[in-house]
């Protein structure tokens, strides 16, 4: 279910990122920082992984990554951690499930309004090995 960029979607990007150029005067933030938390790889759920990581982005400004631990007690709370973004593209049937484009659309728009305006802009995807850089 990935999303996949074509001619027939570059003018509408170009149109889009435009129009974000022009609301934002092009002063849109520096650094933002985003999390998004995969689907479970065929070697997570042959060995029953469980999902220690929720995403609560109820509303722009209260965007969560909660991390449990599973060996925890029951009353011992989630830790919470805020971002710019945060992504649950864990289960496709879920209704807060984010696609590709939704992603692209919320941090890939403006790196290119940057770049297409003459600034440097780059893209730094972080995490260990199988953690879902290239799935991003």
């Amino acid at each position: 279910m990935s999303w996949k960029m074509g001619e027939e979607d570059g003018e509408e990007m170009w149109n889009i990122t435009e129009k974000k150029m022009n609301e934002t005067g092009n002063q849109s933030n520096n650094i933002a920082v985003v999390v998004r938390v995969r689907p479970f790889n065929q070697r997570e759920k042959d060995l029953n992984t469980y999902k220690c990581i929720e995403m609560k982005a109820s509303d722009p400004i209260n965007n969560q990554t909660w991390i449990s631990d599973p060996s925890a007690k029951p009353d011992v709370p989630p830790t919470k951690f805020r971002f710019d973004y945060c992504f649950d593209s864990f289960d496709p049937t879920a209704s807060n499930f984010i696609n590709q484009e939704t992603v692209f659309r919320a941090v890939g728009l403006d790196i290119l309004a940057k770049a297409w305006s003459g600034y440097n802009a780059c893209l730094f995807a972080y995490g260990q090995t199988g953690s879902g850089k290239t799935y991003s």
